[in-house]
C-alpha cells in the first residue's frame, strides 16, 4: 500500500508537471477586482503546487532560504538594475524544479547603506532650494515612487509602503499647487506584498484619469507575481482595481502611459517555464502589451512586444506614446540579456504603429547599446516630444570598473534611426536609473541616481536645444546630510513656452524611507541672435538668468537661435544685455526692444512672463550728429527751414527734420546710408541750398554731418 501511495504521488506530480510547465501559460483576460473573494479566486499557485509535489515525492526540503531572502530583499530593491536579481533567482528557481539533483549557489546582495539619524525635517513653500515630503507618515519605509502630471499641471505620485514582512501596500497622493501641499495619502492596495508602482494620468481636475500599475507578490517563495492596475476616473478620489495579468507565472516590471486620446498602454515582463517532467526545464521571459480604449473599463491583449526565446531575459520595459487613438505611435525600449546568464544586458528599441488600433509590431529592433559592458534602460527611460522623435536615457556599466554611467541617444526621424550616444554623466563613481521627460519644445530633461559625494543623491541635467548640448548636472535633493536617495521619478507638464518639472525619489534622510518631491516652473524664450553687419570683439552680449535657482548666463558666441528656460519668479531677472560690454560713447553694438520686453536700468531688457520667440539683432552703430549750418550769418538773418533727414537705426528707416536751431544726435547703423535735402524751395524765385557733398553718404565711423545752407 505504501508503494502504491508513492507511485500515486509520483504519477500526480508528473501529470501536474507536464500540464503546468510544458507550454506557456494562457492567462485569463484582465478583469476588475472588486472584492477580496475576487482576488482570492486568482491565487491558485501552479508553481507552488509543483514545488509541493517535488517535496512530497522526493523528500526535498522546502524552498531554499536564500531564494526567500532574495525575494524579500527585492521588494525594496534600491535600483531597477537590481531588479534583474529577481529575474535570475526566478529563473534558477524554475530550473531547479525540473532538475531536482542540482543546487543553485547563493545570489550576492549588497546591504542597503543606512544614513545617520536626523532630528526632523522642515516643510517650506514652493522653492527648488527646499525639498518637500509627499507622504505624511514619517515612520516605516516608503519606497519605489512614481510620478505623472496631468494636462492641467496636477502632480500625481504613487509609491509603496513597507508595512511588515507580509505587507507592502501601494499609496497615492496628488498636488494641485506645484507641490506646496499634498492630499492625504490614499491606499490603493491594502493587502499582501506589492512594489514597483508606475503611474500615468490624462485629463484635468475631478475628471482626470489616473492609472497605477504595480507588482503583486502572490507567492514570493515561488516567484509568482501578478500585475495589477488601479484605475481612477475622478482625479484620484477613488480607485477600482484590475488584474492585468495573473497567470500563475512570473509577471513583473510594468510600465504605463496614456496617449492624447486617453488610451492606456501597459507593458510588463512575463516569465514562464517550459519542459519539465523527464526533460530539463527552461525559463524564458518576454514583454507583453495590454491596452484600454475606454478609460480602463476593459483591457485587450496580450500583444507580444519582445519574445526572442533562448532563455534570454527581456525585462525593464519603457514606453512613450505620440499622438492618440487608433493611429497613436508607441515607442518601446527594453533591456535584454544576450548571454542567457545575466552576464551582458543590452538596450533595444521598437516603434509600434497604430498602437491604439491594430498594432503593427515589428519583429526586428534597433540596437541602442550593446557593448561588452552592462546596459540598462528602465521604465521611464524613454520619452517622445511633440515632433514625434524619441529620446532614450540608459545606464552603461563599464567592464573595467563596474561603475555605471549615464548615456543618451535621440532620433531625428521618428525612431527609424538614432544619432550617436552622448555621455550625460560618466564620472568614476556609480550612476544609475536614468529617467527622462520631454517638454513642448522637444527638449529633454534627465534625472538619475548619483554617488559622486560618496552617498547616493539624485542629479539632473537638461538640454535647451533638443539634446544637442546639456547644462552642467546639478543636485535635485537639497539636504546637506550623507543620507541616501534612490529611485528617481520624473514628469513634465508643458504648454507652449511654459513647463513644470516634477521629480520624486525615495529618501532616507529621516528614516529608512520617505517619498520626497522637488519641482520647478520655468518659462522659455527663443532668441534669434544676429550681428549686423559684424560681431563685436570679446566679450560678447549675453542673457543672464536663473534656472532651478542656479545663476546662469548664455553668451551669444554665434549668430544662431538660443532656446533658454529660466525661473520667472525673480524681479529684474532674467536680463538681456541691451549693449555690448565694450560699447563706447561713440560706437556700440545694441539690440532694440525685441517686442513686449521691459527696459531695466543699467541697459538691460527683461522678457514678458509668457515667454516666446523673439528676434534679437545686435546692430553695430556709430554716434552721428546731424546739423544744418546757416551759410552766411549774420548777413542772412533768416532761419534755415526744416531740412528732411533719413537714416537707419536698428534696421529701420528714421524720418526726421533739422534746421540751424534743431540738431539730431542719433545712433546710426554702421555702413548704412543717410540722405538730407540738398535744397529746399521757398518760391519760384527763392530757395535754400547747399553745395556740400555731405547731404548723402554712408556712415562708416562716428562723425558730424553739417552741410552749410545758403
Amino acid at each position: 500500500m505504501k508503494i502504491l501511495r508513492i507511485l500515486g504521488v509520483l504519477f500526480a506530480f508528473f501529470m501536474l508537471m507536464g500540464v503546468s510547465v510544458s507550454t506557456r501559460s494562457i492567462a485569463p483576460p484582465p478583469r476588475r477586482i472588486d472584492t477580496l473573494e475576487d482576488e482570492l479566486a486568482l491565487t491558485r499557485d501552479y508553481l507552488g503546487d509543483i514545488a509541493d509535489a517535488v517535496g512530497s515525492a522526493f523528500g526535498l526540503d522546502e524552498v531554499p532560504e536564500w531564494i526567500r531572502d532574495e525575494a524579500l530583499r527585492s521588494v525594496t530593491n534600491t535600483s531597477y538594475s537590481q531588479s534583474t536579481k529577481a529575474v535570475r533567482a526566478w529563473r534558477q528557481r524554475a530550473e531547479m524544479i525540473g532538475s531536482t539533483d542540482e543546487r543553485v549557489g547563493r545570489v550576492a546582495h549588497r546591504p542597503d547603506p543606512r544614513p545617520p539619524e536626523e532630528p526632523g525635517e522642515t516643510m517650506s513653500a514652493n522653492n527648488w532650494n527646499i525639498d518637500r515630503r509627499v507622504n505624511t507618515d514619517a515612520s516605516g519605509q516608503q519606497f519605489h515612487p512614481a510620478v505623472a502630471m496631468g494636462s492641467d499641471g496636477t502632480i500625481y505620485v504613487a509609491w509603496a509602503h513597507y508595512m511588515d514582512a507580509s505587507n507592502s501596500w501601494i499609496y497615492f497622493s496628488k498636488s494641485s499647487d506645484d507641490g506646496v501641499t499634498w492630499t492625504s495619502p490614499r491606499a490603493v492596495r491594502t493587502s499582501g506584498i506589492n512594489n514597483r508602482p508606475r503611474i500615468a494620468a490624462h485629463g484635468t481636475g475631478s475628471t482626470a484619469d489616473v492609472y497605477i500599475t504595480y507588482t503583486f507578490w502572490r507567492n514570493p517563495s515561488n516567484y509568482v507575481y501578478d500585475i495589477y492596475c488601479a484605475v481612477s476616473n475622478n482625479g484620484g478620489t477613488s480607485f477600482g482595481t484590475y488584474a492585468i495579468r495573473a497567470s500563475g507565472d512570473y509577471d513583473d516590471m510594468s510600465a504605463v502611459v496614456t496617449d492624447d486620446a486617453g488610451y492606456v498602454y501597459i507593458a510588463l515582463v512575463h516569465g514562464w517555464v517550459s519542459g519539465g517532467g523527464c526533460d530539463a526545464s527552461t525559463a524564458d521571459t518576454r514583454i507583453l502589451l495590454y491596452r484600454s480604449t475606454n478609460r480602463g473599463s476593459s483591457w485587450t491583449g496580450a500583444y507580444s512586444l519582445a519574445d526572442y526565446g533562448g532563455q534570454r531575459d527581456n525585462i525593464l520595459p519603457s514606453l512613450a506614446v505620440h499622438g492618440g487613438g487608433t493611429t497613436a505611435t508607441l515607442h518601446f525600449a527594453w533591456t535584454r540579456d544576450v548571454t542567457t546568464t545575466g552576464g551582458n544586458y543590452d538596450v533595444y528599441y521598437k516603434k509600434i504603429l497604430n498602437a491604439g488600433g491594430t498594432p503593427v509590431i515589428p519583429s526586428g529592433y534597433i540596437t541602442i547599446a550593446n557593448s561588452s559592458g552592462q546596459e540598462y534602460v528602465i521604465p521611464g527611460g524613454i520619452g517622445v516630444g511633440p515632433d514625434g522623435n524619441p529620446h532614450i536615457a540608459y545606464m552603461y556599466s563599464t567592464p573595467s570598473t563596474g561603475y555605471g554611467d549615464i548615456y543618451y541617444r535621440r532620433s531625428i526621424d521618428g525612431g527609424n534611426s538614432f544619432l550617436a550616444a552622448v555621455p550625460i554623466s560618466n564620472r568614476i563613481t556609480e550612476e544609475s536609473d536614468p529617467v527622462i521627460a520631454i517638454d513642448a519644445r522637444n527638449n529633454p530633461t534627465i534625472a538619475w541616481r548619483d554617488s559622486r559625494h560618496g552617498n547616493y543623491d539624485i542629479y539632473m541635467t537638461y538640454s535647451n536645444n533638443k539634446g544637442v548640448s546639456w547644462v552642467e548636472a546639478f543636485r535635485v535633493n537639497q539636504d546637506v546630510t550623507t543620507a541616501n536617495q534612490y529611485w528617481p521619478g520624473l514628469a513634465m507638464w508643458a504648454s507652449g513656452w511654459q513647463r513644470k518639472v516634477a521629480a520624486v525619489w525615495w529618501d532616507e534622510r529621516y528614516d529608512d524611507g520617505d517619498i520626497y518631491y522637488n519641482g520647478n516652473h520655468m518659462v522659455g524664450v527663443s532668441l534669434d541672435v544676429s550681428y549686423v553687419p559684424t560681431p563685436p570683439l570679446w566679450p560678447l552680449p549675453r542673457f543672464t538668468y536663473r534656472a532651478f535657482d542656479i545663476p546662469r548666463d548664455t553668451m551669444f558666441t554665434s549668430a544662431v537661435v538660443y532656446d533658454i528656460w529660466f525661473d520667472p519668479e525673480y524681479s529684474n531677472d532674467p536680463r538681456l544685455d541691451e549693449l555690448w560690454a565694450g560699447s563706447s560713447s561713440s560706437e556700440r553694438w545694441a539690440v532694440d526692444n525685441p517686442g513686449g520686453w521691459t527696459w531695466l536700468a543699467g541697459n538691460y531688457w527683461t522678457p514678458p512672463s509668457t515667454g516666446g520667440a523673439f528676434d534679437c539683432p545686435y546692430y553695430r552703430q556709430f554716434r552721428v550728429l546731424f546739423k544744418a549750418i546757416r551759410g552766411n550769418p549774420p548777413a542772412c538773418s533768416h532761419t534755415v527751414p526744416n531740412i528732411h533727414l533719413d537714416y537707419e537705426s536698428f534696421g529701420n528707416n528714421v524720418h526726421t527734420t533739422i534746421n540751424d536751431a534743431i540738431v539730431c544726435t542719433a545712433w546710426v547703423d554702421a555702413f548704412t546710408s543717410y540722405d538730407m535735402d540738398g535744397w529746399f524751395g521757398l518760391s519760384p524765385t527763392q530757395r535754400w541750398a547747399t553745395v556740400s557733398p555731405d547731404t548723402i553718404g554712408t556712415i562708416s565711423a562716428p562723425r558730424t554731418v553739417q552741410p552749410h545752407y545758403f
